[in-house]
């Protein structure tokens, strides 16, 4: 870690630029590396490194800064927060956005979705609540293999209406109701789950 710093220099013009009419700015000025977000000191390398170690690693944001203060930086978790909220937003959302794109023009995916919980929920609810992650992957033989979350607080038809808007190819996914009743699109069962009937019949059968 360390702290680069860039130094925009103006020059001006004092011989013979007032009679050149092909050059009538009299102050030039050098232009410094565009910043990842604007008015911040984060550079792409010191972004890059908080998101991983926040997500690959789980290392808190808290735990970042004091490691940060062990180089003599001064930050807080609250600016570290909003630096993640930026680069996803400014950098990732258009990646993601690009491989849905991609993913919407195959003709065979993977769909299902799995609970989890979210302390703070827009809708007021309690933190025990559970929300969904929705998870979306393309089959490798049609290309490489994407996987796309979407997360949501609801497990509702809508949610899976909202991400497959316009398409019309085959989803593969589990006997959820949601998974039914949408017009263009053929709904296949997925083989993984077809034991899981298998045992509930055969427990079924020994218990009468």
């Amino acid at each position: 870690m360390k702290k680069v710093k860039h130094i925009e220099h103006a020059y001006e013009c004092t011989s013979n630029c007032k009679s050149d009419l092909a050059h009538s700015a009299q102050i030039k000025r050098g232009k410094a590396p565009k910043p990842a977000i604007q008015r911040s000191i984060a550079s792409p390398s010191v972004l890059a490194k908080v998101i991983h170690d926040k997500f690959a690693l789980y290392l808190p944001l808290y735990r970042q800064v004091n490691e940060w203060g062990r180089y003599g930086l001064n930050t807080n978790d609250k600016n570290l927060s909003n630096w993640v909220i930026r680069a996803a937003h400014d950098w990732l959302l258009p990646i993601y956005e690009r491989m849905k794109d991609m993913m919407m023009s195959k003709s065979v995916l993977h769909v299902d979705e799995t609970y989890s919980q979210i302390i703070r929920r827009s809708d007021g609810k309690s933190g025990q609540s559970n929300a969904y992650n929705w998870v979306y992957r393309s089959v490798p033989s049609q290309g490489p293999t994407m996987i796309l979350f979407q997360s949501s607080l609801s497990r509702a038809r809508f949610v899976l209406e909202s991400f497959i808007e316009g398409y019309t190819g085959t989803i593969i996914c589990d006997g959820y109701s949601a998974y039914d009743k949408i017009g263009g699109i053929t709904f296949a069962n997925c083989w993984a789950h077809y034991p899981r009937r298998l045992i509930i019949r055969e427990e079924l059968r020994n218990s009468a």
